[in-house]
């Protein structure tokens, strides 16, 4: 694709990127997440979906709420004009969401991506 070339991506690059954004999800779920929070934060896709999964862990039956629990392993800091206030937001917005939940927030066309195929190649992963 043409976009790949603009980034200056050899064929190899690209296809290895390609893989690896499959399986991006695994990583905000098993590592400690620094969010630095801006204003611009809560309305992109990858910040908000990279939020969700840093607010959960995995259990054999599925995803559960991290916040509050010897789980807990993002840490927000917030940036430029964003305060408090946000924090908080961020925070009331993804800790107790659901995959069904987080999926239908994720999904609405406020929450913006500049791919819509990373959008789209996410999504199923949450309800998986």
């Amino acid at each position: 694709p043409a976009h790949v070339l603009q980034l200056g991506r050899s064929a190899e690059d690209a296809a290895a990127f390609k893989r690896m954004l499959k399986e991006v999800n695994r990583l905000y779920l098993g590592t400690t997440v620094l969010i630095l929070l801006d204003m611009s934060y809560v309305s992109r896709f990858w910040t908000q979906f990279e939020s969700w999964l840093a607010m959960q862990f995995a259990m054999p039956d599925g995803l559960k709420p991290a916040v509050g629990t010897k789980n807990e392993r993002h840490h927000i800091v917030c940036i430029q004009n964003a305060g408090e206030s946000l924090k908080s937001a961020l925070v009331d917005l993804w800790a107790a969401k659901t995959p069904d939940e987080a999926h239908d927030i994720l999904s609405k066309p406020d929450v913006t991506v500049t791919n819509l195929s990373d959008k789209e190649g996410q999504l199923p992963k949450i309800k998986a």
